[in-house]
């Protein structure tokens, strides 16, 4: 155990076993003063170093986990966030975050098809369910004979990038096909990969 004279501050080593009661006194050998040492002991020493270690830790702590939480939220809402702020696409790619259409979002309504002629014009309404602006997202237009044999695909586009809560977009192509009238027409909306570029 160490002592430090209180007079002259000289620091001496002594065997716990030589001091037996709390208010024992002692001399200093070098100046002579005598005190009653407090005794510590050694583990009761180091709580107040563990406990400034984590003073000093807390707080770092404690920025750190803000910061993760912040993160999650921004990166669990970047599709509400790009949709908003499309500047933010490219930001999200950059740092390995892909900016996807929510599918569980948007609807296809009222798909009409109709001929004149050799032409085939199909139209419909993209959807969005939510009450929140949302990306639009390319859609794959099939048409299959009455066996199901897939006559024409193609990926086609909306009229806007992005829809306004609970609105809609429109989407239009026209093709030269032979009259099928007996054809079935999907539209299914696809979770492709957007570049920001709004196309």
């Amino acid at each position: 155990m160490l002592l430090t004279c209180e007079n002259c501050e000289t620091i001496f080593r002594v065997e716990s076993a030589h001091l037996k009661t709390e208010g024992q006194k002692v001399r200093c050998s070098v100046c002579k003063h005598v005190w009653a040492p407090q005794l510590v002991n050694e583990a009761d020493k180091d709580v107040p170093v563990i406990k400034d270690a984590l003073g000093v830790l807390r707080l770092p702590v404690v920025i750190c986990a803000a910061i993760v939480v912040l993160f999650s939220l921004i990166s669990f809402n970047r599709g509400l966030i790009t949709s908003y702020v499309p500047a933010t696409i490219g930001l999200f790619d950059t740092s390995g975050l892909v900016i996807r259409p929510d599918l569980a979002k948007l609807e296809v309504r009222d798909l009409k098809a109709n001929y004149a002629g050799d032409t085939l014009r199909i139209s419909g309404l993209l959807a969005n369910k939510s009450g929140f602006r949302t990306h639009g997202a390319p859609m794959r237009l099939t048409i299959n004979d009455d066996d199901g044999v897939v006559l024409y695909t193609e990926i086609i586009h909306p009229a806007d990038a992005f829809i306004e809560g609970n609105g809609t977009t429109d989407f239009f192509i026209q093709l030269t096909i032979e009259d099928t009238s007996q054809a079935e027409i999907s539209v299914t909306p696809l979770a492709i990969r957007l570049d920001g570029s709004g196309s």
